[in-house]
């Protein structure tokens, strides 16, 4: 069995000086999943899973639609939930995430070790 995890192409984390939640992508986010698409299109997949966060789907769409299928969306592939920023001006959403960045990942995340 072969596996191929594809990261997310670049979100728009920050509109207008706010947070966004569950963000969609730039336009370098966009043009990265067009190549990723395009490098990956002749691939034969069994089944293309995919997060149901907006930047995973588009991430995904240019693949699915060069090999005309349609995802999987699995909710477990959703990331570990943040605290809701949408909406919170981008620099006291960075000075509140500021400390907690700061701590080791083993003390941030359980499982992670």
């Amino acid at each position: 069995m072969e596996i191929i995890l594809i990261r997310h192409g670049e979100p728009e984390w920050v509109r207008d000086g706010l947070s966004v939640v569950d963000p969609p992508l730039t336009e370098r986010g966009l043009m990265q999943a067009q190549r990723v698409g395009e490098e990956l299109h002749a691939e034969a997949f069994d089944h293309v899973v995919v997060s149901p966060l907006r930047r995973a789907r588009q991430t995904a769409a240019p693949l699915l639609n060069l090999q005309r299928r349609r995802e999987t969306i699995e909710p477990f592939l959703e990331e570990i939930r943040e605290p809701n920023w949408h909406g919170t001006p981008e620099e006291l959403a960075a000075a509140a995430y500021a400390e907690e960045k700061s701590r080791a990942a083993e003390d941030r995340w359980l499982g992670v070790r």
